[in-house]
């Protein structure tokens, strides 16, 4: 039997695209969970984890909900938002 031979995956590509979609592409807050978690796993799983910030009004798709609103008084910045804008370390 033949030994496998092993696959390289560039991890810092993966998540940079992961960061476009979550910036650009407009999607129902079910696939950009799935995108938030897909990406951590593999972050987590490779020692890569470095955190994330949310995305603000001037970062998403016109007419999406951010991640957070910079332009409110605390804690109203999480109102009518989505957590899953975010862009990833």
């Amino acid at each position: 039997m033949r030994k496998p031979t092993r696959k390289s995956f560039n991890v810092t590509a993966f998540r940079d695209k992961i960061n476009w979609r979550l910036m650009n592409c407009p999607m129902p807050e079910d696939g950009l969970k799935e995108l938030c978690l897909t990406l951590e796993d593999v972050l987590h799983d490779t020692g890569n984890y470095n955190g994330f910030r949310y995305l603000g009004v001037d970062e998403v798709p016109k007419g999406e909900a951010p991640g957070i609103r910079w332009d409110y008084p605390q804690p109203e910045q999480f109102n009518n938002t989505n957590s899953y804008r975010r862009k990833y370390f």
